[in-house]
């Protein structure tokens, strides 16, 4: 990773290493291999770590090395955002997806990254039905009730509302924007989460988006204290 993209994390004062070792194991589709993943804190604890935005989320995984992950986002809105906006014929401009990561990017971004093999997006009733009108009848649509799979460019990507969401089979990489917290949002995250069986590996909260309003804003912020979420941040 180029040094003019490689994110310094502060965490107590200090820096520290998301990558705690590299050793490679079988993914358990035996699709690909993951890295080793231990977030500050250890495997026991510390699960929990607050960011700026989505984008900065990823510079976090990046930086630690996680790769081949299952994703699971939790937003209330859905950004128009394309491959071709990692592109440009500027010259001098940065050509790597992760020169230009920000909130909107951020999926698409992970992807690219080799960050995560699969997404499953879990958006508040009113974004989910927006998205759905938006791609039905695209190629590699499918649905059933409350969920739809639209794959991008052979990465899998679920959508559904939260009433629909079905957890993965493996642990997880989750990351919460605050506009997750408006109308029809689970009124406790973190046991709506258990509730449906979805294991943590590390839990990363936005603390802003696009589409939040400071309420928003306010109840992310409380979510990431009462989940004792260690502050994260990313230096550019």
């Amino acid at each position: 990773m180029p040094p003019s993209i490689r994110a310094r994390l502060a965490w107590a004062g200090a820096l520290v290493a998301l990558l705690a070792g590299t050793a490679a194991a079988m993914e358990w589709h035996g699709r690909s291999s993951r890295t080793t993943f231990t977030p500050p804190g250890g495997p026991a604890g510390g699960r929990w770590f607050a960011v700026q935005d989505a984008g900065d989320a990823i510079r976090v995984l990046a930086e630690g090395g996680a790769h081949g992950r299952v994703l699971v986002l939790f937003s209330g809105r859905w950004p128009d955002v394309r491959a071709s906006a990692f592109e440009t014929d500027v010259p001098g401009a940065p050509q790597r997806p992760d020169d230009q990561i920000d909130a909107d990017t951020a999926t698409v971004a992970a992807a690219r990254l080799a960050i995560a093999r699969e997404l499953r997006a879990v958006l508040l009733p009113a974004a989910y039905e927006a998205r759905r009108a938006q791609v039905q009848g695209a190629k590699g649509f499918s649905d059933g009730d409350g969920w739809f799979d639209l794959p991008f460019h052979g990465y899998p990507r679920r959508f559904s509302s939260p009433e629909a969401f079905a957890a993965p089979p493996e642990p997880a990489i989750a990351v919460v924007e605050p506009s997750f917290f408006g109308e029809g949002a689970p009124p406790d995250l973190a046991a709506f989460a258990a509730a449906r069986g979805l294991r943590l590996e590390v839990g990363l909260v936005a603390l802003a988006d696009p589409a939040a309003t400071p309420a928003q804003r306010e109840r992310a912020a409380g979510f990431a204290q009462r989940s004792g979420a260690v502050a994260l941040e990313v230096r550019r």
